[in-house]
């Protein structure tokens, strides 16, 4: 099973997975000497509601270069402008800088534009496709991803996997590109000029940019090769023109693995439930490699059943990828877990998901981008070296398929590379370098490394985040929306330290340290426990977020009625009782009498103590717990004392 890791922009020529997009080639004849120009056009996407859009073609020659220049091959660049929210918007845009290479932008603007809604304040935000990606001239391969899934059941070598992909690959480029495209103009170097003549002909003199994982590469390129035109910039998912992809590929993709394992073993929780993570892995990749399982799956994306072999191959692949997602990466030692006991359910329908995504890539773009930057200097020997002493499972697949990209590079018949493309960019502009601490593919290192040669740059990494600080966390885009109002000041980046790890999995309360603790806002003061969250006004747990619902939680609640409480949370609300069952006792602090109750849903192992009191409003103070056992604990060690430590301190009407 190959698999491939370029959702949210894979940076590198390492295809490790099922890819592709199919969009008609844009072209037009104009003369080169004219300068790029925008024209208006129906936007080709759902418009998002809220915002004004401006959508159309900055038209562009194929190559600027004097020895592949051709006056009569131009491109059309499909644009949209966001508008600013503001009626005084700064004169400087936004312009957004999609992965892979061969990341659809134009298609999946509509899910992305509420990162953007902050920096839309104050500036235009710019979305484009790049050239010959998606509405701008699509350099498709409608073979690969239909031979995705005709491989999904088949428990074929890995490295014959790849073969066959790579075989996909070189037929498209002979059969599907049109003839008068020239593929050595499809490079980073035209498409950072493609930004600049975007910016110029929408009739802004400078941009911001914010690349992410791919885009970095062509923000860095831009800032080298037309720093006139940059304000400022964001990389985010760095990669930097001086690395190896392809020789550092196995160790990354070791580190962000070993970063989950020991995530784990440090978390209570987490090893309570997934003890010795690393060993369960390795044992249940080599059980799969020696005996895969056919397992039939529905895919909810294509709409069809589909069996699947699962081998080891696969359930690496399928985990590597899953790292990108920082939404993902809570679920995967559970994944782990249930893999080792034959059960495949959360991993596949990911995995779908994974397949399903591949509709929004150009693999021949990737392809052509990674060979004539990235594999061109390298070597298998370097990449065979700094795998030693990796596991073997590991190095086996991942050289296998390095081994598989050097292969297909020296068949593609990518032109000499200048030396400069493998130069780290020297630059004076400021710029905002951010990196998730779980990202698999573009380290830590590599955001360090980049910064080390930008003179006026704040590097964060981000904990609990996979492939993308700015679409894995408000906090990146607080930071990052800081930044581009005053890129000369060091944005405020407190909220870093309010990230908390990963919720891999809850544990039963045996201990709390009760801290006063006062509402401004819902005017009381009382207690909560040490190190638990506010996840909503006046409701706090031990864990982040209550999405989906996590328990242990003592809320305060103050509905104006009774009786309404009553009947959002517990006759018609999730408890669903037909009444208010009797009141256990009742509890006398403070000069008032709080009435006691005990409800629960033991089918969704939900126990809840709840109190309440009458005075100008109703005041409800609750402790929900995940078992009876737990709930006995948390009434003695919090619940009674949040009564009894319960005050008024602003007089409600």
């Amino acid at each position: 099973m190959c698999i491939d890791n370029k959702e949210l922009g894979m940076p590198s020529m390492l295809r490790f997975v099922f890819v592709i997009a199919l969009l008609l080639s844009v072209r037009v004849g104009l003369a080169q000497s004219d300068a790029p120009t925008f024209q208006m056009a129906p936007c080709p996407f759902n418009r998002p509601g809220g915002v004004a859009i401006e959508c159309g073609y900055v038209t562009v020659t194929e190559s600027r270069s004097p020895a592949l220049a051709d006056d009569t091959n131009q491109i059309r660049l499909a644009v949209a402008v966001f508008k600013s929210t503001s009626t005084r918007a700064e004169p400087d845009p936004v312009i957004y800088l999609d992965g892979g290479p061969g990341g659809h932008t134009l298609d999946s603007v509509e899910y992305m534009v509420s990162t953007f809604q902050p920096m839309l304040l104050n500036h235009d935000v710019i979305f484009f496709d790049q050239r010959g990606v998606g509405f701008s001239g699509g350099l498709d391969c409608p073979a690969y991803i239909d031979f995705d899934y005709a491989i999904l059941d088949q428990d074929m070598p890995f490295d014959e996997v790849i073969r066959q992909s790579n075989e996909v690959l070189l037929k498209c480029r002979d059969e599907n590109i049109p003839a008068d495209v020239n593929l050595a103009a499809y490079t980073t170097t035209e498409n950072a000029a493609d930004v600049r003549d975007i910016i110029q002909a929408l009739g802004y003199s400078q941009a911001n940019l914010i690349g992410v994982s791919y885009g970095t590469r062509l923000a860095l390129t831009v800032m080298r090769d037309h720093p006139e035109v940059v304000r400022s910039a964001v990389i985010d998912a760095v990669l930097p023109l001086q690395v190896s992809p392809d020789a550092e590929f196995p160790v990354n993709a070791q580190r962000a693995f070993k970063t989950l394992f020991d995530g784990c073993a440090q978390d209570h929780a987490c090893n309570l439930h997934y003890p010795d993570l690393e060993t369960v892995f390795y044992d249940t990749v080599d059980k799969l490699n020696d005996n895969p399982e056919t397992v039939t799956a529905f895919d909810f994306y294509s709409g069809q059943k589909r069996a699947v072999l699962v081998n080891g191959d696969l359930f690496i692949g399928g985990l590597f990828g899953l790292l990108y997602q920082t939404t993902e990466i809570p679920n995967l030692p559970r994944y782990i877990y249930e893999a080792s006991q034959g059960t495949y359910d959360g991993f596949l329908d990911d995995l779908f998901f994974m397949v399903y995504q591949d509709d929004y890539f150009d693999e021949t773009l990737f392809t052509n981008i990674g060979c004539y930057e990235e594999t061109a200097f390298e070597d298998l020997d370097t990449a065979q070296a700094s795998s030693a002493g990796l596991p073997a499972p590991l190095a086996d697949m991942f050289l296998s398929q390095v081994k598989g990209d050097f292969e297909l590079c020296a068949a593609w018949g990518a032109p000499p590379v200048p030396a400069t493309e493998n130069d780290a960019v020297i630059s004076d502009i400021p710029t905002l370098v951010t990196v998730g601490e779980y990202d698999p593919i573009t380290p830590p290192a590599w955001a360090r490394l980049a910064a080390s040669t930008l003179s006026q740059s704040y590097v964060y990494e981000f904990p609990a985040i996979g492939h993308s600080a700015l679409f894995g966390t408000d906090c990146a885009v607080q930071i990052t929306t800081a930044f581009i109002n005053d890129p000369n000041q060091e944005p405020d980046a407190s909220c870093i330290a309010n990230l908390p790890p990963p919720l891999f999995a809850t544990a039963e309360i045996v201990e709390v340290h009760n801290q006063p603790y006062t509402s401004d806002e819902l005017g009381f003061r009382g207690i909560v426990p040490e190190n638990w969250f506010e996840v909503e006004p006046g409701v706090f747990s031990p864990y982040p977020q209550l999405d989906p619902v996590q328990i242990p939680v003592i809320a305060y609640r103050f509905p104006v009625t009774l009786d309404d409480y009553i009947s959002r949370i517990i006759t018609q609300g999730f408890y669903a009782y037909d009444k208010l069952p009797p009141s256990t006792s009742t509890v006398s602090a403070n000069g008032r009498d709080w009435q006691i109750y005990q409800i629960e849903r033991p089918d969704e192992k939900v126990y809840t103590s709840f109190a309440f009191f009458e005075g100008d409003r109703t005041y409800v103070i609750g402790v929900t717990a995940n078992s009876a056992e737990e709930r006995a604990f948390l009434y003695d060690a919090l619940f009674i004392p949040a009564i009894q430590a319960f005050e008024i301190v602003e007089p409600r009407e």
